[in-house]
């Protein structure tokens, strides 16, 4: 469980907290002592004892001024630790979230939702709640223990009312789970189409439709509200009913002290101690009653974090030495989307076409192909010289697909968009750069790697050219090439796919411009969920 994950590593820091927590419970526990002293020396007058009034006042000074200390100090601890889980909660997040297969990858709203909102709410029951609970148990053991002393029958009183707080988890611990995982659900919708609005922002400018987005995004904006809204009335409900049990606590309580005054069966001073403290004494039944509540929302929270961990591919040794690979084998293929039922060995010579119509399934094979999908029937192998057959899971990094979704990071050097972190020399990075003839481009603009791409400004066709150098820059023994170079002027496209052979053994070239394939040795035609072969010279020339 990431809660018991989460209190295990950090559980120094808790330790520590509590123990600061500790301390201000004992101090709240013997204050009505020293308060009590105080008021009935001072009702003495001149009678009063001088020494047992400057100890009072020394131990409620004193007392205050450490419970201001400990406050700051647990501020920063609290803080600290705070962003500390927060980040690994994130780190783990995002690692899986960039590690999950196509048909595991959450909406971009669900991730963001997930990322911030669910991850505060287990970093605030972590380093809020769990203490909160630890203080509530020893302020009542603590706050019992004085107040029995006093007087038995008032505490009686007010331990009476206990029952009463769980009547009301009872009645709103159910509604609060809903309504928390209905506004997290609605939050996720939102962060998805704002973040969907972000992307496409060029269009709803050209297009002139803001009105219309904006109008979507406030539904939705209308919705969490609503959804935000129904929790604060149930909140405030709860709230009610347990200030009702504390008002008719107190008023009880007030009520019988007064009358054990007149008897002279409690002093002045003990009423007045059990007037302030014993809120104290129900305050942490309340404090236990609303972490219960709360917990709703930590619940919800969790579950949606532990999907997370299930969307990471299990992790597989790939194979680092170079391969040759000379076929690929599709076994009884069948996947999530698209009428698949493939069986098929195809060749994969140094350039190779795959061509069909739009929604053939000539992305699904290449996608197949790169290890980002996997069939849900039926197995696909590739198939080398040496006779060695290897699926596509261990070839992770040896085939890379490049389509026309593709991005480059516009607000990250050129540099580091090329290179994503790997250590890549000089020399290689102007090869590649070369064979795609981009290396020109940014010598004649005078623009320098270490510039930002949003800096530079670069065409469609200029980004698909450094996006295929990116690939090239990671030596992939099978570069996928999915409609990748539909920006770029047929003639130069003619040339670059002239040029991999000096750096991939083996292109894939999947096209609707006829041109693109008129250098590949083999073709195939997807038609209906089927493969058959093409001759590469027919193809052109329809």
């Amino acid at each position: 469980m990431i809660i018991m994950k989460v209190v295990s590593k950090y559980r120094s820091k808790i330790a520590l907290t509590m123990a600061c927590y500790m301390v201000l419970v004992v101090i709240s526990s013997i204050s009505p002592l020293y308060l009590t002293r105080l008021v009935d020396e001072l009702s003495k007058y001149q009678a009063a004892n001088i020494i047992t009034l400057r100890t009072s006042i020394f131990f409620v000074l004193s007392a205050s001024a450490l419970n201001i200390a400990l406050g700051f100090f647990l501020t920063r601890h609290l803080g600290r630790m705070s962003l500390a889980i927060a980040a690994e909660l994130r780190s783990s997040l995002i690692d899986n979230y960039l590690s999950s297969p196509r048909q595991h990858v959450p909406d971009a709203g669900d991730f963001l939702t997930v990322a911030s909102r669910d991850t505060q709410r287990v970093v605030s029951f972590v380093t809020g709640d769990l203490n909160n609970i630890f203080v509530s148990i020893a302020t009542f053991i603590g706050v019992s223990v004085v107040l029995a002393n006093m007087n038995l029958a008032l505490y009686a009183i007010i331990v009476l009312f206990i029952p009463f707080y769980l009547f009301v988890y009872k009645g709103f611990a159910n509604i609060r789970y809903k309504l928390s995982l209905d506004i997290r659900n609605k939050h996720a919708i939102l962060s998805d189409r704002m973040a969907a609005s972000a992307k496409h922002q060029r269009t709803i400018y050209l297009h002139r439709c803001q009105a219309f987005i904006k109008g979507l995004l406030l539904d939705r904006i209308h919705d969490c509200n609503e959804a935000e809204f129904r929790s604060i009335v149930n909140n405030s409900w709860a709230g009610l009913s347990l200030s009702g049990i504390s008002f008719l606590m107190s008023t009880v309580s007030f009520v019988l002290g007064t009358i054990l005054v007149l008897r002279g069966r409690v002093t002045l001073g003990m009423l007045l101690s059990f007037t302030m403290y014993s809120g104290n004494l129900l305050s942490p039944v309340s404090s236990m009653t609303g972490i219960a509540l709360s917990w709703q929302e930590t619940r919800v929270a969790i579950s949606n974090i532990s999907r997370y961990r299930e969307l990471k591919d299990s992790q597989i040794d790939c194979r680092r030495e170079p391969l040759e690979i000379a076929w690929v084998s599709f076994e009884q293929a069948q996947f999530h989307k698209g009428n698949f039922d493939l069986t098929y060995q195809m060749r994969i010579a140094p350039v190779t076409s795959i061509v069909g119509l739009t929604g053939a399934g000539k992305s699904t094979i290449c996608e197949c192909l790169a290890g980002y999908i996997t069939p849900t029937i039926g197995m696909v192998l590739y198939g080398t010289c040496d006779g060695d057959h290897i699926s596509p899971l261990h070839m992770r990094g040896k085939v890379l697909l490049m389509d026309s979704h593709m991005r480059l990071f516009e607000e990250e050097p050129i540099s580091l968009n090329l290179t994503l972190g790997a250590q890549i020399s000089d020399a290689f990075i102007n090869k590649t750069l070369e064979v795609v003839e981009m290396r020109a481009v940014l010598l004649e603009r005078g623009v320098d790697l270490s510039r930002t791409v949003k800096e530079a400004g670069f065409s469609q066709g200029e980004t698909q050219r450094l996006l295929i150098a990116r690939a090239l820059l990671r030596k992939p023994n099978i570069l996928i090439l999915d409609e990748a170079l539909s920006g770029v002027h047929p003639a130069l496209c003619t040339r670059i796919i002239r040029k991999l052979s000096e750096l991939v053994p083996r292109t894939i070239i999947v096209s609707h411009r006829l041109s693109d394939h008129a250098q590949s040795d083999v073709a195939y035609c997807v038609e209906a969920g089927k493969v058959c072969p093409i001759s590469v010279g027919e193809w052109v020339s329809v």
